[in-house]
């Protein structure tokens, strides 16, 4: 019996050995999972492979949880050297010889940021809208840039379609990855900003090409831009401010970059608001 009770205590010492090693392997790895996953930025875009998957924008319609009604589209600029394309919440004017927008432009309203956003979508979609075929997601890939979104992500975070309709490869630009992270997205936080304090605000944005010498990737050919820039307006009080970014990476200030819309205008040979304004605006 003494011997019985001994085998007996050695075979639950021995179950009881794996299992508590067993416990041990398992949360460790949970562990390392976790701590994988929370060093990672939320905000980094995580490629998706959708090779061969086509949006139609124009299929969709607007959910119920936010909607802006779309007025009279004054606030886009006067002309287009490609073609004009409209989405549910924001517009483009798509150039074929780029393979990409050469300015988007939309507007955001206070309300649209207050509300909780819904999950990013990180599916980057061919736009099957543009009549001559967009840049497609491996136009991108094994290239030392970004799929920038010119509406970014986070302005569009209202609702699922509005979201959507952000990944569109179609709404990217090439854009170095830590000009993407840096610079560039400290602008659009900034954007936010102005929105919130002021209610509304409207945005036309897009890349800038300084001569027919430019790179491109894919086999689309995507042209690498120059710059970038970026014109806000107040509707209600007039008041704006434009920037434009040489596309590098770059610790000055966002003020050693600002202009006025004036300038802007005459840098990119656009007219940007003047369907809805006759007179010069005021600086933000």
């Amino acid at each position: 019996m003494p011997e019985f009770r001994r085998s007996h205590r050695s075979n639950r010492s021995s179950f009881s050995f794996v299992f508590k090693n067993l416990l041990i392997i398992v949360f460790l790895c949970a562990a390392l999972f976790f701590v994988f996953k929370s060093s990672m930025n939320p905000d980094s875009p995580r490629e998706t492979d959708t090779s061969g998957d086509i949006y139609f924008p124009d299929e969709k319609k607007p959910n119920d949880r936010f909607y802006i009604e779309v007025t009279d589209r004054r606030f886009l600029p006067a002309n287009c050297s490609g073609q004009v394309y409209h989405r549910n919440y924001y517009s483009i004017c798509y150039s074929e010889d780029h393979e990409q927008s050469l300015w988007v432009s939309y507007c955001l309203e206070k309300k649209s940021i207050q509300i909780p956003n819904v999950e990013r979508t990180d599916w980057y979609m061919e736009d099957g809208s543009i009549t001559t075929g967009s840049a497609v997601y491996h136009d991108y890939s094994g290239s030392e840039y970004s799929r920038g979104h010119m509406a970014p992500a986070g302005d569009m975070a209202f609702n699922k379609l509005a979201m959507e309709e952000s990944f569109l490869m179609s709404n990217m630009s090439p854009q170095l990855r830590n000009f993407n992270g840096g610079i560039w997205n400290e602008l659009e936080l900034a954007v936010r900003d102005w929105a919130y304090q002021r209610n509304k605000i409207c945005v036309v944005t897009g890349p800038l090409f300084f001569d027919e010498d430019y790179s491109t990737i894919g086999k689309n050919r995507v042209a690498v831009p120059n710059a970038f820039f970026k014109a806000i307006l107040d509707p209600s009080s007039n008041e704006s401010i434009g920037f434009i970014l040489p596309h590098a990476v770059s610790d000055l200030p966002l003020e050693d970059f600002a202009l006025s819309i004036d300038e802007i205008e005459e840098e990119l040979g656009l007219e940007l608001f003047d369907k809805m304004y006759d007179s010069e605006y005021d600086q933000m």
